[in-house]
């Protein structure tokens, strides 16, 4: 593939396209997956872990619901269908709740990792 740009630019991308995967492989080798995630997300905006799969529009589990969906899609780089099936929500609230997600991460301070 190409990356159209000057060289500089194109070594740029191509380092932080590596450091996106070796981030990806060692939270995998840590042990992050969904379950694991959503309980970090619920810790971080205080709700209850068991509530993240249910149906409802508390605050704070709506919160955590999103976290979840950014996290895993941008961390783990999961599909929306699997995190939809592991949340009981649709693709599409999937997609939403990645952008929500990344506004309470930054609106709360919060990263999975340190």
């Amino acid at each position: 593939e190409r990356i159209l740009g000057d060289n500089s630019f194109v070594i740029r991308v191509l380092n932080e396209a590596e450091e996106k995967l070796n981030r990806k492989d060692k939270l995998i080798q840590e042990g992050w997956d969904l379950t694991k995630i959503a309980h970090k997300a619920c810790e971080a905006i205080n709700a209850d872990p068991e509530s993240i799969q249910q149906r409802g529009k508390n605050n704070n589990i709506s919160e955590a619901r999103a976290l979840t969906c950014y996290w895993a899609a941008r961390e783990l780089g999961l599909p929306g269908t699997q995190i939809g099936r592991f949340l009981n929500i649709s693709k599409q609230a999937v997609a939403k709740n990645i952008e929500r997600g990344k506004g309470v991460a930054e609106r709360k301070g919060v990263k999975l990792t340190s």
